[in-house]
């Protein structure tokens, strides 16, 4: 089980380029701050169309999501998942399509129970 003192050793694995923003929030290993970071991250590979970058971030965001302790796990429903109406606002019709497509099915799931 991956606990929070793990998540952002696991982010930084995963999405090497996320190092930076996570500096703010990864000495103090608030996981918090760390799930607000990666939300952060996918609406700017949003905001940039990279659609290949939000795949790459919503795998990182499943894999954490479906190796976490109940504690991430909630922070994860709280925080991350309740982020997705905002980037399902994001973007073209087409990346918005194309974005449900990507959405992986534990945090979809996650998702559809909390609509």
């Amino acid at each position: 089980m991956m606990t929070q003192f793990d998540v952002s050793t696991c982010l930084v694995e995963q999405l090497p380029e996320i190092r930076t923003d996570l500096e703010y929030s990864y000495p103090t290993l608030n996981i918090f701050r760390t799930i607000r970071c990666l939300v952060k991250h996918i609406q700017g590979k949003m905001a940039q169309h990279d659609m290949p970058g939000v795949k790459k971030c919503l795998n990182a965001a499943e894999y954490i999501y479906s190796r976490g302790n109940k504690p991430v796990k909630n922070v994860m429903e709280n925080i991350f998942v309740y982020s997705f109406a905002s980037l399902f606002s994001m973007g073209n019709t087409d990346e918005r399509k194309e974005l449900q497509t990507l959405m992986p099915l534990h945090l979809y799931c996650a998702y559809m129970r909390r609509s």
